[in-house]
C-alpha cells in the first residue's frame, strides 16, 4: 500500500537521523474509527515497519496527551533534574503546567529520552508520533520544530495518497460492475437462448419420434426438422462467439481508444466532485486520440494536478481543458482562485517530471486572485 510504503521510508531517514531505539506512529485509518500503528525497533532496522491494528486501551494511552501538545522528556545527567517539557504546536511556546503526562509515557515506554509530537491534519489530531531512546537528553526544542514539520509534510501527502487510492478502488468496482454486466447481457443470455433451444429440440425429438416410430416419412420430417433447429442454433453460437471476440478485442483496445482517457477524466472528475465538493468541469476536444502509454501518463498528471488544488488552494471550482494542436496534446487544469488571496509562485516537481519523460514541458500561469492553470504540451506520436 502506498501510505504504508510513505511512511516505511519516513521511518527509515527519521530512524538513521536520530539513532533512535523505538519509532512509533500511531494513525487514524481512513475511513473507519480504528488507529493503526506502525512500528520499528533498532535492532528490526533492515526490515519494515510492523503495521497493525491497536486495541482501545493503547489508543487511549498513546493519545492521552492534548492534540496541541508535544512533549520532551529525558533522564538528568549525573544527578541533575530530569528534563521534562511540553511544547504547544499551535503557539510554539512551552507551556508552564502541562500535567504529569510526560513521566508517565516515558515510564511506559521505557525510555531514558523520549520526544511526541502530534499528528494533525485541518486542525484535528489524527495521530502521534513518538521517538525513543536508551541515552539521556537525545532530543530538544530544536527537535521538536523539525518534527512538527516533518508532520506537517506528511499528512497532506498521505490524505492525497489515500484519496487517490479511495478513487481508483470506486473506479475499479464501477468498471468491475458494467463488465459483469456486459458478459450478462452480450454473453449469459445468448448462451441461455441456446441452451433453451437446445433443450426444446430434444423434447421435440422425443415426442415426434415415438408418434411417428413406425413412419418413414414422418421420421424424415422430423430429422429435417430438427437440422433446421439444429442450424438455427449454430448461427445463434456463432453470432454469440462473434460479439464475444468483439467484446474481448475491445477489453484489450481499450487503452488505445479515441476516448479513453476523455472518458476515465470524467469518471475520476465525477467521483472527485463527490469526495472534495470541488466542482470540476472537463471539457475536451471530441477528436483526441492518444496511444496507451501516453492516455496513462496524462491521466496521472491530471490526477496529481487536482490533488494539487485540492491540497494547496481553497478553490470552489476546477477546470480540465484538453485539445490537439500542432502535433500537441495541451491539457490545462486551472483553478478558480480565491478573491483577495494572490498564490504563491509555484513549479509543480512531479508534472513537470512526467512531462519531461514524454518529450513535452510543463508551466504555470498566474492570474492573482483569479486562480492559476498549469499547461501541459506533450507531443502526439503516430499510433
Amino acid at each position: 500500500m502506498a501510505v504504508d510504503a510513505l511512511i516505511d521510508s519516513t521511518i527509515e531517514r527519521l530512524r538513521a537521523f536520530y539513532n533512535v531505539d523505538i519509532y512509533l506512529l500511531i494513525l487514524a485509518d481512513s475511513g473507519t474509527p480504528e488507529y493503526r500503528l506502525h512500528r520499528v525497533k533498532h535492532y528490526e532496522s533492515t526490515l519494515p515497519a510492523d503495521t497493525e491494528p491497536i486495541p482501545v486501551e493503547m489508543v487511549r494511552v498513546l493519545l492521552a496527551l492534548p492534540a496541541e501538545h508535544a512533549v520532551v522528556s529525558s533522564e538528568g545527567l549525573l544527578g541533575w533534574r530530569r528534563l521534562d517539557y511540553t511544547y504547544d504546536v499551535t503557539t510554539h511556546e512551552i507551556v508552564t503546567n502541562p500535567g504529569d503526562e510526560r513521566a508517565t509515557l516515558a515510564s511506559l515506554l521505557d525510555a531514558e529520552s523520549l520526544v511526541t509530537v502530534p499528528l494533525r491534519y485541518h486542525n484535528q489530531m489524527v495521530g502521534r508520533l513518538y521517538l525513543t531512546a536508551q541515552r539521556r537528553r537525545a532530543f530538544g526544542t530544536f527537535d521538536v520544530e523539525f518534527l512538527i514539520q516533518v508532520a506537517d509534510y506528511l499528512m497532506p501527502v498521505i490524505d492525497s495518497i489515500r484519496l487517490v487510492d479511495r478513487l481508483a478502488m470506486e473506479a475499479a468496482e464501477e468498471e468491475r460492475k458494467r463488465i459483469a454486466r456486459d458478459i450478462h447481457d452480450s454473453i449469459i443470455q445468448p448462451y441461455i437462448g441456446l441452451q433453451m433451444g437446445l433443450a426444446g429440440i430434444r423434447q421435440k425429438l422425443a415426442a415426434d419420434y415415438l408418434d411417428a416410430s413406425n413412419d418413414r416419412n414422418n421420421l424424415l420430417a422430423i430429422i429435417t426438422d430438427a437440422a433446421a433447429d439444429t442450424d438455427r442454433l449454430i448461427e445463434m453460437t456463432g453470432d454469440g462467439i462473434s460479439d464475444l471476440r468483439q467484446y474481448v478485442r475491445g477489453l484489450r483496445d481499450a487503452g488505445d481508444s479515441e476516448g479513453g482517457l476523455i472518458s476515465s477524466v470524467r469518471r475520476f472528475a465525477s467521483k472527485f466532485t463527490e469526495a472534495t465538493n470541488i466542482v470540476v468541469q472537463v471539457r475536451a476536444d471530441p477528436d483526441i486520440g492518444v496511444d496507451e502509454r501516453l492516455t496513462s501518463e496524462m491521466f496521472q498528471i491530471i490526477v496529481e494536478g487536482l490533488s494539487n488544488i485540492r491540497r494547496h488552494t481553497q478553490s470552489a471550482r476546477a477546470f480540465v481543458d484538453m485539445e490537439c494542436s500542432n502535433g500537441s496534446l495541451i491539457v490545462r487544469i486551472e483553478n478558480d482562485g480565491t478573491r483577495g488571496s494572490t498564490p504563491t509562485p509555484f513549479k509543480p516537481q512531479s508534472i513537470a517530471e512526467r512531462a519531461l519523460s514524454l518529450g513535452g514541458r510543463a508551466y504555470v500561469e498566474f492570474f492573482g486572485d483569479m486562480g492559476t492553470s498549469v499547461i501541459v504540451e506533450v507531443p502526439l506520436h503516430e499510433k
